[in-house]
Parts: C-alpha cells; structure tokens; sequence
C-alpha cells in the first residue's frame, strides 16, 4: 500500500499483515489469537513447502467391465487390509471382506478375484484382519468386554487365509486346522480321505460339513488316524457314494488358535487378547500352537478391559486398556517378561486408532488423540522399555478438540486410522454424520507429523461417501492411503491430479465430483483490538491440476473476507469477492481486491469454486495459494457517539 516520507497528527499510518506460507490449522482456537501461518479452518487442503493446494481427487479402483467388480461394489463392507501374496510376482492386493466371501483387489492391474469361506462361515459384523508371515488372519470376535468371572475367549473363531493361487479350485478362506474333503468311504466307520496332509491325531474331535453322497459323514466326531490324508470317523456307518458336487471341509474343534477380536504379530509369534485381562502368545513360527505357559494376565480383577495390543520396541509389546496402558517387556523369549504400568490416566477407546508412528504411538482415547512417545535407546540400550515411554502431557487434537466432542461415545470405536507420508490419517464418527441411526466416519483428519500440527479435515464426494476402513499399502511404484467403504469399493485417495473424487456403486461408471477446498486464515488485526478501515485483500494463487476443457483451460476459485464490526447488528459484516479472474494453468498471479470495510479484525475465506460463506457455486480443478496479506490502518475517530 502507498507509504508516505511523514505523517501528520491526524493521519492514519497504513499498515499490511501478511501470512507468506502456512503452517496448520487449529480450528478449536479463538481465531484472533492464531499464530501467523495458522488457519482457522482447512477442508480439502494441503500444505505442500508452506502453500495451500486443492488436495488429489480419489481414484476407485476396478474395471467397469469386470462383473466381479460389480459385485463388490453391490456387497456389504465389515472390513479391508493390505495383503502382499507370495505366489505372485506384483501380489499387492487390498482385500475387502463382505458376509460370504473376500475380494482380493490387485493394486497393480486393478482387478477383482473373489476368495468364498468355507461352507456355513460368513461374517456379519465388523473384523479385524492382518497378514501375519504368508497367511491371512481374519479376527471375528467381537470387542466387547466378557463378565470378569469369565477367563476365557468366545465367540467366533478365526479364518485364515493360506496362500494358493487366486483362481485354484482350493483356494478359500477357512477355520483353522481346516481341510478341505477329496474323498469318503461309506463304509464302518466312515472314512474321509483330505486334499492334502491333515493334522488330526487319533481321538482329535473334527466336524465334517457340506460332504455329498454319504449324508452320514456331516456332523461332529471323534477320529482315528489313519494316514497322513486319511482318517475315520468314529462310531459311524455310512451309505451310498460320495459325490464332489459340492466342496465338503473337515475342521479341528480342538484348535488352539483362539477366538479373538484382534492380534498383532511380532518377533514371529501372534500375540492375542482372549479375554478382558489375558493375552496369549503363539510358538515362535508355529501360528497355531499356543503354550498354555505362555499366557500373561493383565491388572486381572479390575473392572478394565483390553482393547488392542501395539508391538513397540524391539521386544516390547504396549496393552491398551479401555481406560488404562500397560507395557510388556521380553516377549521375543516369554522367560521373565515385565508389566509394567504406563498410566491410569487414560486408554484406548478406538482400537485401530493405536499406530506406531516413527518414534511416536498415536492412539484416540476419550479425551482426545494422545502420543505416547518412545526414547531412543544408545548402542548398549540401557535403560528398560518402560523408562524409555512418555505419555504427551497435552493431547495432540487440542487444536481440533471441537471435533472431538463431537465423536458419540458409543460408537467410538468406529475409527480408524493410517499412516502415510508423514501424516497420520484419522477418520473420526460424528454427531453430524448419521447413517440409518449408525453413526460412522465420514471425515479424515490429517495431522502433519513434519509440520507438527493439523493440515486438514477431508470428505470424500462431497461429504456422500462413508468409510468403512483405511488401509495402506503400494500403488503406482509408491506408498499410498486406501479408502475401503460400501460407496465405490476401494478408493485410492489423493491420487487423481485433476481433484476429481470417483466413487459410487454403479459399475459402468463412477460417480464424479471434484475435492471441495475452504480454508480460512487466521483473523488479521495488527495485534490491536482498535478499530480499523480495512482498504485491501491480497491473494498470491497458482492453478494447478489439467486443462478444465469448458473453463477455457482455467481452474476456477473464489474469494471472500469477513470484517467483524462489534457497532454493528450481530457483530459482522461481510464483503465477498466471488470469481475473480482465474490463472491460467501453471501461472502464478497476485489477487488484489478492495474491501472498504470497518471492524477490529479481518480473515479471508478461499475455495475452489464451492458454496462457502457469502459464495455460491460448484467446486471445480484444483489451485495454489502462496500467500495472502491485508492492508489497512487505525481510524482515529469514535465509531459512534455516547450522549
């Protein structure tokens, strides 16, 4: 603005603010008191070398002529993780679980491959899943605490997924110690003949189900080996001749892997919640052989209950409690292993939330997301495990903690959260967000582990899409973030340069609209509560994206600023700036707009053509901002006269 040699008694000196790059968002402060850099509000953004871009759109993955695509698509989502198989060369799959069957989505041709469970298993209700060595673990037991006097795991056992080629006729998803049946003998007894080696010993207790021909061979039985592909059932006797018109499966009832809601796997043993206090631990490479020695109780007899166990350390593994944190030392030999107590103060309220991050554990707990963060041990690791954890004082979220009240209790258990590229992903249920009565996730919050602070709050589809899970795993020769929902399938997100979302259940084509971007700066103010007559916004905005065809080549934005004038009705007034002109793409341009306006403070709302604040319209491409300043001075007069 223009600066003058000197200035008289009665002259107001201007003045300019600026914000050159931007640093966060904190959308729980007073925006008046917000460092330079902050934003008060950040939707749909990333700040990517201290600018604000329009975020990528999401991607959907699957081809539109691939009926098992299509069938996806159609099927009910209970969960979704990262499988890497092992008879493939590029075997990177992201594997979405529905009632009957898995879907294994290839990350490198894009195709679809359904996996059925075994004859009578389904899964009805949301699961955990993970890749522990070659297998697939899928965990079905519910979270929900038993009565203490209870110590022991129910519910549904496990499935598991061993690695055969997609498409071979044996290629399913099974109970453990499953088999699946080539053969019977109607005979007395009844013999059963396996696909391959079984591990049943004389006097094991099996059931067989789903076996054609000889009706007598379905049920539950004791059993005497006979080869290693061959065993009786005893007490039987079997008519008629059997038939491979469907596929019949024998299962161990004496399996030792538990039921479980969840497990982790490290120092190559799983290691599993049982029950409200316990956690047991597999045999060193033997996944389905559980000591009975190697069983921990943790704070047994309290009214707390385990939630989730988080591998940290080298050899250490952190008990997450409903309302309490405990660690657990020497797990690689179990021989002394040490509990010890971490804080009461707090637990975990959301079991997928807990993810190790760099030097830092992040986990959502009632009060917020907290950190616990992990000492670096010397070349000689002196120093136990325990000595070497800090629980945050202050919880990460402050700055989003208006977000936080707004997760209903009950259902907060529905988060979820990733990390990738230096940011961990938080997808959090609302009160705003209802589906049928269910509240369940529908917008991402990001937090920027370099910048340490929030970056953005995302929705996918405009705020249509709802998500179920989020996975990551490689895509495109590079680490990315997978949105798993009931809304279009898998969703690569950030990924479509253009800001286009795709999504939608419609196999011939996906439901398009591009990432809304809003953000709004802090309130600019010269640091003085004074009135003043704010004369000037400036904006520093570059396009980014691919040519928009009927905008010319041009990406569309807007821009508003908010005065607030304590003298007038309510407290604000707004003047708004909607579609100045846009930047050719890759060009890089100063906005300067008058505001003539009076008030104590002044921010500036951005977007990408959307309807936000004063403005109207549809968002569209995806823009830069490098900056944004305001220009003003101090009135010297009283803005209204007292008698």
């Amino acid at each position: 603005m223009p600066r003058f040699r000197t200035y008289g008694k009665l002259d107001s000196k201007g003045q300019e603010e600026h914000d050159p790059r931007f640093l966060g968002m904190a959308t729980a402060l007073d925006p008046t008191v917000l460092p330079a850099g902050f934003l008060q509000w950040s939707y749909n953004a990333r700040l990517e070398t201290g600018a604000i871009q329009t975020r990528k759109g999401a991607k959907r993955l699957g081809s539109d002529s691939d009926g098992d695509f299509a069938t996806l698509l159609a099927s009910a989502v209970y969960g979704a993780c990262y499988y890497e198989h092992p008879l493939y060369t590029d075997g990177k799959f992201v594997v979405v679980f529905g009632s009957d069957r898995a879907f294994f989505v290839s990350t490198s041709d894009e195709s679809v491959t359904p996996v059925l469970y075994q004859a009578g298993e389904t899964i009805t209700a949301p699961i955990r899943a993970m890749q522990a060595g070659r297998n697939l673990i899928i965990w079905r037991g519910e979270s929900n605490p038993l009565p203490w006097l209870l110590n022991q795991a129910l519910g549904k056992s496990p499935l598991i997924y061993e690695p055969r080629v997609l498409t071979d006729a044996e290629s399913k998803i099974m109970k453990p110690d499953t088999r699946l049946v080539s053969g019977a003998t109607a005979a007395s007894p009844i013999v059963i003949t396996t696909s391959k080696d079984h591990p049943y010993e004389t006097g094991d207790l099996v059931t067989v189900n789903n076996v054609a021909g000889i009706s007598a061979a379905n049920g539950t039985f004791y059993v005497t080996k006979l080869t290693a592909t061959t065993f009786e059932l005893d007490g039987t006797s079997g008519s008629g001749s059997y038939s491979s018109s469907t596929q019949g499966y024998v299962s161990s009832e004496v399996s030792e892997i538990p039921p479980a809601a969840s497990a982790a796997y490290m120092a190559n043993r799983l290691c599993v919640p049982v029950s409200r206090d316990e956690v047991r631990f597999s045999d060193i490479l033997v996944q389905n052989k559980f000591n009975t020695l190697n069983t921990l109780q943790i704070d047994a007899g309290s009214s707390d209950y385990i939630q989730a166990v988080v591998p940290v350390q080298d050899e250490a593994l952190l008990v997450f409690k409903r309302s309490s944190i405990f660690l657990v030392s020497d797990i690689n030999t179990l021989e002394k292993p040490v509990i010890t107590e971490i804080t009461r103060q707090m637990g975990l309220s959301a079991p997928r939330t807990a993810l190790m991050v760099g030097g830092m554990l992040f986990f959502l707990s009632d009060a917020g997301v907290y950190a616990v963060e992990m000492g670096i041990r010397g070349g000689a690791k002196v120093g136990s495990a325990a000595a070497l954890l800090q629980v945050m004082d202050q919880p990460v979220s402050r700055d989003i903690q208006d977000y936080i009240r707004e997760i209903p209790a009950n259902f907060a258990h529905k988060a979820v959260a990733v990390f990738n590229d230096n940011r961990y992903y938080i997808a959090l249920p609302s009160i705003h967000a209802t589906d049928s009565g269910n509240y369940r996730p529908k917008t991402i919050l990001i937090y920027n582990v370099a910048l340490k602070a929030w970056e953005s709050a995302d929705n996918i589809g405009g705020g249509t899409v709802y998500i179920d899970d989020l996975v990551t795993g490689i895509y495109n020769n590079k680490q990315a973030v997978f949105v798993v929902t009931n809304n279009g399938g898998v969703l690569v997100h950030e990924e479509n340069a253009s800001g286009q979302d795709q999504y939608g259940t419609t196999a011939g084509s996906a439901t398009t609209a591009f990432a809304d971007m809003h953000v709004k700066t802090r309130s600019f103010n010269f640091q003085k509560k004074s009135i003043k007559k704010w004369l000037r916004v400036n904006v520093t905005v570059k396009s980014l994206g691919t040519d928009m065809g009927s905008l010319g080549g041009k990406n569309h934005w807007s821009y508003y600023s908010y005065a607030d004038n304590p003298d007038e009705y309510g407290g604000y007034m707004a003047w708004s700036v909607a579609a100045p002109s846009d930047p050719l793409l890759g060009a890089t341009t100063l906005q300067r707009t008058p505001v003539r306006a009076r008030g104590q403070n002044l921010f500036i709302g951005i977007t990408n053509g959307g309807t936000h604040g004063p403005l109207t319209g549809t968002a569209t491409g995806r823009v830069e901002i490098r900056g944004v300043s305001v220009e003003g001075h101090e009135t010297t007069s009283q803005t209204k006269q007292y008698y």
